[in-house]
């Protein structure tokens, strides 16, 4: 299972993007969120909580056209959600422009975002020894 943070700057909203077994990813959705899954055969979800980031899973990173088009789907009801949640209620902007660059975004950040763990920390990096002075004391 790999989770994408993806944050949406300048609105300080962020969601999460889960490629992995269908299985195992929503049951660490549901964990996460609180939102019950009704279980189906569909080839992408996303998830909305009260008050908390929505969750878009799919079975792995696109490759086919299908793929792709299941992302932009399921990115299109996290941004309707987001609109209808925070910018309309803050911002006052209520313009398809706003929606497709959103949806742009997270489908960019999507694909090459960086991936956390399952726990939604960074992965520790390995931390380099101190160099040795060579000087004389």
């Amino acid at each position: 299972m790999r989770v994408i943070k993806i944050d949406l700057l300048p609105f300080h909203y962020w969601l999460y993007v889960v490629y992995g077994e269908r299985a195992a990813c929503h049951r660490y959705i549901c964990k996460k969120t609180g939102v019950s899954w009704d279980e189906n055969d569909a080839l992408g979800n996303c998830y909305h909580p009260l008050g908390g980031a929505p969750y878009i899973w799919l079975p792995r990173t696109p490759r086919t056209p299908m793929e792709y088009g299941t992302l932009a789907h399921e990115a299109a009801h996290a941004v309707f959600f987001f609109i209808d949640t925070w910018v309309v209620e803050r911002a006052g902007f209520n313009h398809d422009e706003t929606f497709c660059h959103i949806v742009a975004y997270i489908i960019e950040r999507a694909l090459e975002g960086k991936v956390i763990s399952s726990t939604g920390h960074m992965p520790r990096r390995r931390r380099s020894k101190p160099a040795r002075s060579s000087a004389l004391t």
